[in-house]
């Protein structure tokens, strides 16, 4: 989907005019962003918690996916530990508590809309490719404001390079690492060139797969396995060609990968029917007219997006009574050409989905620096088939030889006729009341109706946000916010009929957020940054394990539900950041702390970590560069009454070189991750099953880039 701040980054040319390393801090970290109020401004002084990751700190920093990137971040948790269900693959612990791989975030691709419809935003980072990126702006916070359902905690926009001088350089890279780890290849390229005198082209591509680590899963119920989290394959890609006020953009992804979780680590890695697969493809377009002191902006994109899962699924045995521990029960299976007796069957969901929608915005340079913008909104998203690969026929209830099932009575949808319309009007305007001190406010309205199953989901949503920055050359910036948002229930959570079983007539989350930050320039070699933020959510969705016998014998392990009847979750937290120069080398170190946390029912949120630190030291030397980074969480909260072992606290480090020697057209990179090998778990997300899906060990990556001049 495409928004109206279709932005690519300004003018960029192939040859840095100055040595990163010489500019002051204040000059290298108070970049032009857009994403905080869709128009240009400093980021220091925007009306949002914000944070940029330029090209050259991706490099440095050796970033292969935008999930390990997400680490770094304060008040946010990401680790590839596994991908179950109800997990914290991806958690933004601090404004949503919500333990899922993202869905909190919405993101954006040069302001394309990247959301898909049926799973929100499930995948933990691993399909957005990092080169050719100018930076990437990140919102934390509420930002419904401005861009409605999904901008809940964070909006992440990725913003790619772009030529608008003829005479300018291109840039041309054919890449290649392997991964011996985890037995894992990637090769990559990616081009950025002039067209004529007022166009470009930027273009990258990614394959890669892997085999995985051998991780020792250790499962009360079923037993302890061996399983490999590997990726059978993924093909990246993107293109984006510029013209003058004209930009059209093409993404797609396409990904297998095994089921390393499945439910609760049930599943061997030797099932070819086994796996998770997602595809995704967009196009986007935008056209930008200035006239005075108005611009306006057309957009329009279209996305098609597909996920399919495919597990085992154990089957129980009725229990006696409710304090009775589950026991699995035993089924006769016809299965690669035998009769066999077993407590799993294989079972599966999935389905191809198409969102369509167009944006105009019109932006109103009044005086000064001072903007109106209005803008309207339209979205169609809709489901546009399905399939359920499954051994379980439902009707007639019965079990057969392993099939894609397609008829309307057997899928894994309730409808194939569902789908959701979004019609919205937002605003904001900024206004200096004096020189050193200017307010935000905006709001944004949303109308959701639906056809099918989901015709009763009939609502409006209505999100405001403020903002006053006061900005003084001794004081520093003070920024005080507040702002509310909305997440709709995606796909999964209201059309899902297998394993986790969704319902129709779920209906959105709401949070509303406070906060404070301080931002202080010391010297040119010392930055100082502090926050506070208090955030509350309100009819929360959450994966319910508390089913009935019934549905649990027939292979279900939850549902989605609203946490309604008044029950508020809330939290606080504070983080600051520091950033130093010591010669020519960059010291970055965050922090976040979090107190005060509810869960509703006066009890702490559990399996989040409550101290987080993170670390980035960057040392060039002649054509080296060498980065030194790690990630410390701790703290976890588990209730007295939860059976699953606690999280401990865990240090993960990594090591980064890259050396680029100026008389040969070659990059070398050197990645460790998890340098210490540091071994760490989290639970099922189920009570009962009492066991723990390990994260990866240490991974070490070995690249080679070619980089011709053009």
């Amino acid at each position: 989907m495409v928004c109206a701040n279709s932005t690519f980054a300004q003018e960029s040319t192939t040859e840095e005019v100055e040595d990163l390393f010489e500019l002051s801090l204040e000059d290298l970290l108070n970049l032009e962003i857009t994403t905080a109020t869709k128009t240009a401004g400093k980021s220091d002084v925007a009306p949002a918690i914000t944070e940029v990751i330029t090209a050259e700190q991706l490099v440095q920093r050796g970033y292969q996916n935008l999930g390990q990137l997400l680490n770094d971040i304060a008040n946010n948790h990401q680790d590839r530990s596994n991908w179950g269900i109800g997990e914290p693959v991806h958690q933004n612990v601090g404004f949503g508590f919500r333990f899922d791989s993202g869905q909190n975030i919405l993101m954006l691709f040069n302001g394309q809309r990247l959301n898909a419809f049926l799973p929100g935003n499930r995948f933990g980072g691993e399909e957005y490719l990092l080169d050719n990126i100018e930076r990437i702006e990140i919102i934390r916070g509420p930002g419904s404001a401005l861009y409605g359902t999904g901008a809940f905690t964070a909006v992440i926009n990725i913003i790619s390079k772009k030529i608008s001088t003829g005479n300018a350089e291109g840039i041309a890279r054919a890449g290649v690492s392997v991964t011996p780890t985890a037995g894992g290849i990637t090769y990559n390229g990616s081009l950025l060139t002039p067209i004529a005198k007022k166009g470009s082209l930027n273009a990258a591509f990614r394959y890669s797969n892997e085999d995985g680590q051998e991780l020792q899963v250790n499962n009360s119920l079923f037993g302890n396995q061996k399983l490999k989290d590997g990726i059978n394959y993924t093909y990246d890609g993107e293109a984006i060609m510029s013209w003058n006020n004209l930009n059209v953009q093409g993404k797609f992804t396409k990904q297998s990968r095994n089921t390393f979780t499945g439910f609760n680590a049930v599943n061997p890695t030797n099932m070819d029917e086994l796996e998770l697969y997602m595809h995704a493809y967009s196009l986007g377009i935008d056209y930008s007219k200035k006239m005075n002191k108005s611009t306006f902006k057309l957009s329009g994109g279209w996305h098609n997006d597909n996920w399919t899962e495919v597990a085992l699924i154990p089957i129980f045995a009725p229990q006696t009574t409710p304090e009775e521990p589950p026991q699995l029960d035993v089924v006769d299976l016809y299965r690669n050409g035998e009769n066999i007796q077993t407590s799993f069957f294989i079972d599966g969901q999935g389905a191809d989905t198409r969102s369509l929608d167009a944006e105009a915005q019109w932006t109103y340079n009044y005086i000064n620096s001072n903007n109106i913008v209005f803008g309207v909104y339209l979205a169609d998203d809709k489901v546009i088939d399905a399939v359920r690969p499954s051994e379980l026929n439902l009707v007639p209830l019965q079990f057969y030889p392993f099939r894609e099932i397609r008829d309307p009575q057997n899928n894994w949808l309730f409808d194939l006729n569902a789908s959701r319309q979004t019609l919205a009007f937002y605003m904001q305007a900024d206004y200096h009341l004096t020189k050193q001190l200017y307010i935000n406010v905006g709001a944004r309205f949303d109308n959701f109706s639906g056809t099918g199953v989901l015709a009763s989901q009939k609502y409006s949503e209505f999100n405001p946000k403020i903002a006053l920055v006061f900005d003084n050359e001794i004081a520093g910036t003070l920024k005080a916010l507040a702002g509310t948002a909305t997440r709709i229930p995606n796909g999964f959570e209201t059309l899902s009929s297998v394993s986790i079983l969704g319902d129709p007539n779920n209906t959105p989350e709401r949070i509303q957020t406070y906060q404070l930050q301080w931002i202080k320039n010391w010297k040119s070699n010392f930055r100082t940054e502090a926050g506070f933020f208090h955030s509350s959510i309100t009819n929360r969705l959450e994966t319910n394990a508390n089913i009935s016998d019934e549905l649990r014998a027939n292979g279900f392990i939850g549902q989605f539900i609203n946490v309604g009847n008044g029950v508020i979750q809330s939290n606080n937290g504070f983080d600051a950041k520091v950033v130093t120069r010591f010669s020519k080398t960059i010291l970055q170190v965050n922090m976040t702390q979090y107190f005060n946390s509810d869960n509703g029912f006066a009890e702490t949120i559990m399996y989040m970590p409550f101290t987080m630190l993170n670390i980035d030291y960057t040392i060039p030397v002649k054509w080296m560069s060498f980065n030194l980074g790690g990630n410390y969480r701790g703290g976890f909260e588990q209730p007295e009454s939860d059976l699953r072992a606690g999280v401990k606290d865990y240090f993960v480090a990594r090591l980064n070189l890259v050396a680029t020697p100026s008389t040969i057209p070659f990059q070398f990179n050197l990645m460790f991750r998890n340098l210490f090998n540091t071994t760490y778990y989290y639970p099922s997300s189920s009570i009962d099953f009492v066991n723990h899906f390990p994260a990866r060990g240490l991974d070490v990556s070995i690249g080679l880039t070619y980089k011709p001049k053009l």
